[in-house]
């Protein structure tokens, strides 16, 4: 790659390396985040990279800092996934931040469109690499500073998915059971479970690669993600043991965790009347705990409304087991308003609106064929 190259034409700008790494956990856990009056921030170890290591095959973070203090930064995580039923490389571009500085957002400004160049004609990469983001739909500063066009600007984020962060805290009482059958993984065979993936994350936008080629991400997250087993999988067979739909219950918890900081007055009282209803919560300072169902994926011929039954199976089937009481909520990808059909909205929930955008250097929309599913991770961001 030619990012030497480039940086040496920028000089406020350098590859981030563990010899940064408590400057740039000290940078995250100050970047706090805020809604509507609930103050949160992210912890992430032991170090800043286990988190990227956790997202794809390879990733460099670009920082620009003083003595002993980050002043910008941003990361890019890569590896091949299925778009539009070809294999290509899609990147992920995260830890954007900036101190505020007319002289540094400009440098930024300028750095930014040789760096997605850069990574659309590198030979490891070529020009299908994908580039994407994730925006929280109520972070009007980034919306503001990236998003929004602007005089000069020369790049684009291009809008191409609404998805919904569902959280899910406890079942109302008195609502009736879910009849399907959960199962642990170990019901199927390892190689049934990853052919299901396989199969089904070809046909999405954004689709892991779980086949048996050198690099796929089954290899690679049995190896780099925590309990990451057969086991550890939840399924739901028909009646000749077909696989129909699977979830990995999991947390990025030794990677990435967020933390209760501060209450307003009038968020502590709704807050207060939450944790009276049933909301577990944890105390000022502590870490909220997630479990995310990951690779939530299901057969092409179940309906919308036969996922939410099979989503409110799992839901079911975490709520009540032992392992996972300690827990804060359940969350969950909705790219299809999946929540809002009733076997879910049995449950008490909480919903977060997320614009995903590719990133591109001209403005032609991104083609995602109708009705294709999309994957996106909401734990690794």
């Amino acid at each position: 790659m030619d990012l030497d190259l480039v940086l040496a034409e920028h000089l406020n700008f350098q590859k981030a390396t563990l010899v940064d790494n408590e400057n740039l956990l000290a940078e995250i856990k100050n970047s706090p985040l805020n809604f509507s009056g609930v103050q949160l921030t992210y912890d992430r170890g032991p170090t800043f990279f286990n988190l990227l290591q956790l997202q794809a095959t390879s990733s460099i973070t670009l920082i620009s800092k003083a003595t002993d203090k980050i002043l910008a930064l941003a990361s890019f995580s890569w590896g091949p996934r299925w778009i539009n039923g070809r294999k290509n490389v899609a990147m992920y571009v995260g830890d954007f931040r900036c101190e505020n500085s007319r002289t540094l957002a400009k440098a930024w400004r300028l750095l930014y469109p040789e760096l997605i160049q850069l990574f659309k004609s590198a030979p490891e990469f070529g020009p299908t690499t994908f580039l994407y983001t994730a925006v929280l739909q109520k972070n009007v500063r980034a919306l503001n500073s990236l998003v929004k066009d602007k005089p000069g600007k020369t790049f684009f984020y291009k809008l191409f998915a609404e998805p919904k962060m569902v959280n899910v805290f406890f079942k109302k009482p008195f609502t009736a059971k879910t009849e399907l059958k959960v199962k642990p993984g170990s019901a199927v065979s390892e190689d049934e479970l990853r052919q299901f993936l396989s199969r089904i994350h070809s046909q999405m936008f954004l689709g892991s690669c779980f086949d048996y080629s050198p690099g796929n991400e089954w290899d690679r997250r049995k190896k780099m993600w925590p309990n990451f087993t057969l086991e550890n999988f939840l399924v739901v067979t028909d009646s000749d043991n077909k696989i129909v739909a699977c979830t990995l219950p999991w947390s990025p918890k030794d990677a990435k965790a967020m933390r209760l900081v501060s209450v307003s007055r009038l968020a502590a009282i709704g807050l207060s009347v939450a944790i009276f209803l049933g909301i577990k919560l944890p105390p000022l300072g502590e870490t909220i705990n997630i479990l995310y169902l990951t690779h939530l994926t299901f057969e092409t011929t179940v309906s919308l409304a036969e996922r939410a039954t099979l989503i409110s199976s799992f839901i079911e089937f975490v709520l009540l087991h032992p392992k996972f009481s300690s827990y804060h909520f359940i969350s969950f990808a909705d790219f299809k308003n999946i929540h809002q059909f009733k076997p879910l909205k049995n449950f008490v929930m909480q919903t977060t609106n997320v614009n995903l955008y590719a990133v591109d250097l001209d403005n032609q929309p991104v083609f995602v064929p109708p009705d294709c599913d999309i994957e996106f991770e909401m734990g690794l961001v």
